[in-house]
C-alpha cells in the first residue's frame, strides 16, 4: 500500500514546523539570563539539542513509534560534533577555521555525529534507516554552506538560521519520508507474502 502524496507532504511539512517550533524554543530559552549565563560546551548542547530534539520527536512519533530518548540526541551530536571537529580540521590541515570549507565540513561532521546517535532509533523501524546519518551530514553541511557562501551570514543572523533550518529540516523530512514510503512498502510485501502462504 504506497503512501500518497499528501501524506509524504504531510510527514514533511510535520518535520518542517516541528524543527521551527524547537528553534523557536531555543530562541525562547536564550532569553532566560540563568541559562545563558552557564559557561560550557555541555549547557550549550543541551539548549540547543533538547528543544529540538523534542519537537523531532514528536513529529517522528506520527510516522513510527520512537523512543522518547530521541529527544537528547542531538545534545549528544552536537557535544560529540564540538569536541571532534577542531581536532579532525587540524589533522585534515584546516589552517583557517573561518574559511567557508572548514566550517562546512565542521558542520557536515556534526551532522554526521547526530544522524548516527539518531540512527539507532530509527534502525528496525524503516528500511533504508543507514541513509539517515548521511542525509543529516549533508543536510546541515549545505544549509551552512549557502550560508556562508552568500554571505548572508554577515547580513543577517536570524535569516542564515531560517535559512539552515528550512535546508536541513526539508533535506531530512525527504529523508524521512523515502524511509517511510520504503517501510510501507516492506510491510506490504510481508503481508502479501503471509497472506499468499
Amino acid at each position: 500500500m504506497a503512501r500518497k502524496p499528501y501524506e509524504v507532504g504531510s510527514v514533511i511539512g510535520a518535520w518542517i514546523l516541528a524543527n521551527l517550533l524547537g528553534v523557536a524554543a531555543i530562541g525562547a530559552l536564550s532569553l532566560i539570563p540563568l541559562l545563558t549565563s552557564i559557561p560550557g560546551i555541555l549547557v550549550s548542547s543541551l539548549i540547543i539539542g533538547l528543544p529540538i530534539g523534542f519537537a523531532q520527536w514528536i513529529a517522528l512519533r506520527r510516522v513510527a513509534p520512537i523512543s522518547i530518548l530521541w529527544t537528547f540526541t542531538i545534545s549528544a551530536g552536537l557535544l560529540v560534533g564540538l569536541v571532534v571537529s577542531p581536532i579532525l580540521g587540524g589533522i585534515w590541515g584546516f589552517l583557517d577555521d573561518e574559511s567557508v570549507l572548514s566550517l562546512t565540513a565542521a558542520y557536515m561532521t556534526i551532522g554526521l555525529l547526530v544522524g548516527f546517535a539518531q540512527w539507532p532509533f530509527l534502525w528496525g523501524r524503516f528500511a533504508k534507516s543507514l541513509v539517515w546519518p548521511l542525509s543529516s551530514a549533508l543536510a546541515l553541511g549545505m544549509g551552512i554552506a549557502l550560508v556562508l557562501a552568500s554571505d548572508l551570514i554577515n547580513q543577517s543572523g536570524l535569516l542564515s538560521i531560517i535559512l539552515v533550518l528550512l535546508v536541513y529540516a526539508t533535506a531530512t523530512g525527504l529523508a524521512i519520508s523515502w524511509m517511510s514510503l520504503s517501510r510501507t512498502k516492506v510491510e506490504s510485501s510481508l503481508v502479501m507474502n503471509h497472506s499468499g502462504t
